[in-house]
């Protein structure tokens, strides 16, 4: 049997000794491929989400800057995507954050570069609390003047806007010929206004400037709901009495002008607000 020499014995005992000490200089291959191993799905999610988050919020901060300058038209569906701009944003930016926050674990684990992560974590962070801060100081309290101001066009002052096509005193000769249509139109506001009536007694407002035109609403909706009963009983008949009607209407209209102007302005007040800093398109 052929036997191993000593030197070969000394051979590979040198090289285990060099691999140990180049292992603890951090020359080793092992090291190199400990230091070689990357930061992985974390830092590249955190990348997406980060960024996904920073253009939905600075572009929705970008166009309140510039309403802050100059005066920008806008509808109601682009006011509702600047709105929820910051907040969508805060909300994508928080997965981000939590990808930044493993990506920062797993760079010090490995030895590797830390900086992309925590500046991941900061530029989370501070979008995540742009959003909420953004969502409770201006998307929420416009979001409610929004609902509470739609609430008030539906179920608001329904019978004088079904009187202006007959003129603001009723002229006779619209009503003579028109008085199908106008009978067809108060049997509508009829059934309407109870809904009308019991969706403003169930509204509160989210501003007490405008509990008067709440307070205007539905007090104008109960004597809406009163003149169109009176209305249909003198047009409804063997023989209608186009007469009385144009009396009850001009009534009414004398009446109710007040009301219906305090309740145009402040529905202007309130629209304005709705869309400050913007114009209503």
């Amino acid at each position: 049997m052929k036997k191993e020499r000593p030197h070969s014995r000394d051979s590979q005992s040198l090289q285990a000794l060099r691999a140990e000490y180049a292992e603890r200089r951090g020359t080793g291959p092992l090291f190199a491929e400990y230091a070689a191993t990357p930061i992985g799905w974390p830092i590249w999610l955190a990348w997406v989400f980060g960024l996904l988050g920073f253009f939905l919020a600075s572009t929705a901060w970008m166009f309140m800057g510039l309403a802050a300058l100059t005066p920008l038209t806008v509808n109601q569906t682009l006011l509702v995507i600047v709105l929820l701009g910051p907040v969508i944003g805060g909300v994508v930016s928080l997965p981000g954050l939590i990808c930044a926050l493993l990506a920062a674990r797993r760079a010090r684990q490995v030895q590797a570069g830390v900086a992309a992560p925590v500046t991941l974590v900061w530029l989370a962070t501070l979008i995540l609390l742009g959003g909420l801060l953004f969502g409770g100081l201006v998307s929420y309290p416009h979001e409610l003047l929004g609902t509470f101001g739609q609430a008030v066009q539906a179920h608001c002052a329904r019978f004088a806007q079904s009187l202006q096509p007959y003129g603001d005193p009723p002229d006779i000769n619209k009503l003579q010929k028109d008085a199908a249509g106008l009978v067809t139109t108060l049997q509508s506001d009829q059934a309407n206004l109870r809904d009308d009536q019991a969706a403003l007694n169930a509204l509160t407002t989210p501003d007490p400037r405008y509990q008067p035109l709440l307070d205007d609403c539905r007090s104008l909706a109960a004597r809406d709901s009163q003149v169109t009963n009176d209305l249909l009983g003198e047009l409804v008949s063997l023989s209608p009495d186009l007469t009385a009607a144009q009396k009850t209407i001009t009534q009414y209209q004398t009446d109710t002008a007040q009301t219906l102007a305090e309740i145009q302005q402040l529905g202007a007040a309130l629209r304005q607000q709705v869309f400050a800093p913007f114009q209503p398109g």
